[in-house]
């Protein structure tokens, strides 16, 4: 099995890359939740963060587009999975 830790390792293994805005405060109304969620260009990934950036610190680096939130969800669509996977500690074994 692989361990796909990096961005570069991650698209060298062609997956594709969504964000999902965490914005669910309790104290918030319903109206008021973002809920955004959009795909990421993968190759611009690793063009502005660099093959070696870790998946576990992605996160860290965005910001919702449309509410502006720093609160984001990274799911990774990873061929042969039916359900997209939540990379939250940089690691995810890859069947081979």
């Amino acid at each position: 099995m692989a361990v796909i830790e990096t961005l570069g390792e991650a698209f060298d293994a062609k997956w594709g890359v969504r964000m999902r805005c965490g914005r669910s405060d309790e104290r918030l109304s319903r109206s008021a939740r973002c809920g955004y969620e959009g795909a990421l260009d993968m190759a611009t990934l690793v063009c502005t963060r660099g093959r070696r950036f870790p998946l576990a610190r992605l996160a860290s680096r965005l910001r919702c587009p449309n509410c502006g939130d720093l609160n984001v969800k990274i799911l990774f669509d990873v061929p042969g999975q039916p359900i997209p996977v939540l990379v939250t500690q940089g690691q995810y074994r890859q069947r081979a």
